[in-house]
């Protein structure tokens, strides 16, 4: 069941459309939704030559039957903002937001 009557859904697209509407057409608008970060698991299948990454929520199970190729575990330290150099890192643009169940932001 709905959260809103059509009535209700009706007028809430009908202001979403009306402030887009004011909104300049040269305008940059940019959706950002929000991320969650999870822990992935790089696996490199030898035979095929691939990499594959697998969100891991949990910990990753490995099993083998060949004991001549075990699987290689590394570490995952912690992590240490001090230690860390970063590449690129792009100045964040101001953003202001227009239509919230969207995600939708406008370039300020």
């Amino acid at each position: 069941m709905s959260a809103y009557t059509k009535q209700q859904w009706r007028t809430l697209i009908e202001k979403e459309i009306q402030d887009l509407n004011s909104i300049s057409n040269a305008a940059i608008l940019k959706i950002q939704r929000p991320v969650k970060v999870q822990p992935i698991a790089r696996v490199w299948y030898a035979n095929e030559k691939q990499q594959v990454q697998y969100a891991c929520p949990l910990p990753l199970l490995s099993f083998s039957s060949d004991t001549n190729h075990l699987t290689t575990l590394g570490t995952l330290t912690d992590y240490d903002i001090n230690n860390i150099k970063i590449k690129h890192k792009p100045k964040n643009k101001k953003l202001k937001l227009i239509i919230a169940r969207l995600h939708l932001y406008q370039e300020i």
